[in-house]
């Protein structure tokens, strides 16, 4: 009997992950979440919940506008006892902060389009996590090497992200889908390029850096 059971446990995870359909953004949305970031990478207390929000407008723009209100992620060190914003547009990614103003970050490494998860792969495993307010849910666990993703198994919608394996996004559980204006996602054009102290954020710890590369000429 136990045999018997294993085998069905077995198939329905097999089944399971071959049907699994990836989930594609709409064109406009904006969602907060909370920052998370281990003491050991701050180089201070940790980063726990931190209140941020994600403004997201392909349709119009192709621009992503994260801002991070109380603690900015471990760009360079200090970085996270400030707020900041990071806006990904054509051109690159530009970093906004009150001590540094805006510059270039990333030249080129523009936002993800609505088929956000295009790199990664379903892992078969359908777990438990909880989004921004705390609130769990059944997930189904994406992975792309240094980077996972858990999506609702009911709804689709973003629930948890590990950036790098150090910075973690927890979501709310729904979009809003208000119409910011453009003015959000507009960066100086004579932005000088970004120059942080020799110990910043590698780029490979960034999603937009590793996915914009192959995800944009796709779409």
């Amino acid at each position: 009997m136990k045999c018997i059971l294993l085998l069905s446990c077995l198939l329905f995870v097999f089944c399971n992950s071959q049907s699994v359909t990836k989930p594609i953004w709409p064109g406009v949305f904006d969602v907060p979440f909370g920052l998370s970031v281990p003491a050991a990478v701050t180089q201070g207390n940790p980063i726990v919940n931190s209140s941020s929000h994600f403004y997201y407008n392909w349709d119009q723009y192709q621009a992503t506008l994260i801002t991070y209100a109380e603690n900015c992620i471990p760009v360079f060190p200090g970085s996270s006892k400030a707020p900041c914003n990071i806006t990904f547009v054509p051109s690159g990614a530009y970093f906004t902060s009150p001590t540094i103003g805006t510059c270039l970050w990333l030249p080129g490494i523009g936002s993800i389009p609505p088929a956000f998860l295009a790199q990664f792969n379903y892992t078969g495993y359908q777990t438990i996590e909880s989004d921004f307010y705390g609130v769990p849910h059944f997930t189904y666990y994406w992975d792309a090497g240094t980077f996972q993703y858990w999506t609702d198994t009911q709804s689709g919608q973003d629930i948890k992200f590990i950036d790098g394996g150090i910075i973690v996004w927890n979501f709310a559980p729904t979009f809003s889908f208000t119409q910011w204006p453009a003015s959000i996602f507009q960066v100086p054009k004579n932005a000088p390029p970004c120059k942080f102290p020799s110990k910043s954020l590698d780029r490979s710890h960034n999603l937009f850096n590793v996915i914009s590369q192959n995800a944009v000429d796709r779409v």
